[in-house]
């Protein structure tokens, strides 16, 4: 098993969160994830890889692009892996719904796979006009509130 994963919504926060994780000590790896409108909803008790996947093969009849449906793919494989392999998965989390949306990605995923007890979150409200966490810069990561695990009824699909 590898160390702690954590997952931050969106790739601009993902460099502000390693330099903070650096200077205060703290071990693991950060996973940046993409947009979630590229995922979207996940039907109840749908696995949401099966989800990703399939939405990124049914791009391909839009766009012809089947590069991007294997790349989708390929990431969606690895997110998957390294969530398996984590000791514990922190979720970060700022206001805005494309946050939501793609922490409960990986929330549902984790679960369907059993891996639930491995979530915490760490949550923070901004007062600032921006309310995601790709607007903190490395020392505004410390305002952040420690990780929480998620309840019972948080991780319930």
């Amino acid at each position: 098993m590898s160390a702690q994963i954590h997952v931050i919504p969106g790739l601009a926060a993902a460099g502000p969160l390693r330099g903070y994780l650096r200077e205060a000590g703290e071990t693991g790896r950060v996973i940046g994830l993409y947009d979630c409108f590229d995922v979207g909803a996940i039907t109840r008790h749908d696995d949401p890889l099966e989800v990703a996947v399939r939405r990124g093969r049914a791009m391909v009849t839009r766009t012809g692009d089947a590069e991007f449906a294997q790349r989708a793919e390929d990431d969606m494989a690895a997110l998957t892996q390294a969530l398996e392999a984590a000791e514990g998965i922190t979720l970060w989390a700022g206001e805005t719904l494309q946050e939501q949306f793609a922490l409960g990605f990986v929330v549902a995923l984790a679960v369907g796979r059993g891996w639930g007890g491995k979530l915490a979150l760490r949550q923070h409200r901004m007062d600032s006009i921006a309310k995601c966490l790709g607007a903190l810069r490395t020392e505004e990561f410390t305002e952040v509130p420690g990780p929480r695990p998620l309840s019972r009824d948080e991780t319930t699909l």
